[in-house]
């Protein structure tokens, strides 16, 4: 028998953790900025090959949460005294990489019950969400240093990915919402939902 409450509880409940996830927390900001930064050196020194990589701080008061700034270089460029032409990208990493997985989270913790199918999930949606977050911070990163450089083709798929990916800041809630969706069908493998609807979600 369906449970016409469950849809309110899920909805406060996911209010409930968004809510708790996105607040400012003392530290938290900067913890996850450290974080993500490190992922971007990895990633960009991973696949950006004869690129000198420098991240950093970005200190703006006329934007303070833009946080983050990218720095690039082509080796090949740089002159004798080591100076040499550089393209510099500034990122807000709480936009861009704690936003989707708080969504994504809030999504999951808003399930009444946890098993091992709600493990798997949650797992498996978080490692998804991330991959979405690296491939977000690829484009933003290459769209601006290949923006002059490269063959017209690439500038325009990295154009329309940047468009896609990062100028549209709803597909931030709507891919991790998509993969929650997706996951759900591991969940209920495991009953837990068809519980849910009846309202004796399984333990």
């Amino acid at each position: 028998m369906f449970d016409s409450r469950a849809p309110l509880r899920f909805a406060g409940r996911f209010l409930l953790i968004f809510v708790l996830l996105t607040l400012p927390w003392p530290g938290f900001r900067e913890s996850y900025c450290r974080l993500i930064r490190s992922e971007a050196h990895w990633l960009l020194t991973t696949t950006l090959k004869n690129v000198i990589v420098i991240i950093e701080d970005n200190d703006d008061p006329q934007h303070p949460s833009v946080d983050t700034r990218i720095t690039l270089g082509n080796r090949r460029d740089i002159r004798a005294d080591g100076t040499g032409p550089v393209r510099v990208i500034v990122i807000d990493s709480r936009s861009l990489g704690w936003m989707p997985n708080a969504m994504f989270i809030a999504l999951m913790g808003a399930l009444a019950s946890r098993t091992w199918f709600w493990l798997r999930g949650f797992f498996t949606g978080l490692l998804l969400v991330n991959v979405f977050i690296a491939a977000t911070l690829w484009i933003t990163v290459a769209h601006g240093y290949f923006e002059a450089s490269a063959a017209a083709r690439l500038q325009i798929c990295l154009g329309y990915a940047n468009r896609l990916l990062v100028t549209n800041l709803w597909v931030s809630f709507v891919f991790p919402t998509m993969i929650w969706l997706g996951c759900l069908r591991m969940v209920w493998e495991g009953g837990m939902l068809r519980g849910w609807f009846s309202g004796s979600p399984s333990r």
